[in-house]
């Protein structure tokens, strides 16, 4: 299924008009956000697993370009990068979303959300609630939590081509994966999560980091402990 392609096309679907701010002050507050972090550019391009590269940054920042016209994917890999939720970073870019009372009419979910797959396997009580519109209702499912792709993630070349980095995928944990499903398991040798397409005669796979700069490596499917699966992928149409 796929999401809207931009910030904009959300707001849109919403009960209220969308009301955005100029490009120049729309700018100005993410400058101030990210300066209030102590955030770099580069660190920005890291955060969003390249999603937010320096370039695009700057025109953000100086107002040639406004976040609403951004793909919905960078969109949220910025808010997430920036330590908000994409309904703060959007009211804080001038997009007026219905905030009160949004649970009870159904306008907003509130789900699970980890800064990385890592951390949703490691800490599970490190998750925070996000609020995300109904647009992403297949986002998370009961038992499900959301997390972002980065680029130290471990998986089959099946498995990246089908989760880019940076995407905003749901991960349902403690549920086996099925034949075809993307498997998301925990390797103790190299303490890092493992994505691959489940298949019921696979034994081993060879896997990397999903930035395409580590070493592949074969891994037999008994050494990983298998926690859950893949169960929606938000990515750049």
């Amino acid at each position: 299924m796929d999401g809207p392609n931009h910030a904009s096309d959300i707001a849109a679907n919403m009960a209220e008009p969308l009301s955005q701010m100029p490009a120049e002050q729309a700018g100005r507050a993410l400058a101030a956000r990210r300066a209030y972090l102590g955030l770099s550019g580069q660190d920005i391009n890291e955060r969003t697993g390249q999603l937010v590269y320096p370039k695009l940054l700057s025109r953000l920042e100086t107002g040639k370009k406004h976040p609403a016209e951004m793909q919905i994917q960078r969109f949220l890999a910025l808010a997430t990068a920036l330590e908000l939720t994409p309904v703060d970073f959007a009211e804080a870019v001038g997009l007026r979303y219905p905030k009160s009372g949004s649970v009870e009419t159904g306008q907003f979910l509130r789900v699970p959300f980890y800064p990385n797959l890592h951390t949703a396997l490691t800490a599970p009580d490190a998750a925070r609630l996000m609020e995300l519109p109904r647009s992403f209702v297949d986002l998370i499912r009961d038992g499900g939590a959301g997390t972002m792709a980065d680029g130290t993630l471990m998986g089959t070349h099946e498995a990246r081509d089908r989760i880019p980095v940076g995407s905003v995928i749901g991960v349902h944990l403690g549920e086996a994966p099925s034949p075809g499903q993307i498997a998301v398991g925990w390797s103790d040798g190299f303490e890092s999560p493992v994505l691959w397409v489940h298949k019921l005669e696979r034994a081993a796979v060879s896997v990397s980091t999903f930035d395409g700069t580590g070493a592949v490596h074969t891994i037999n499917l008994d050494e990983l402990d298998i926690r859950g699966h893949i169960i929606y992928v938000v990515r750049q149409p």
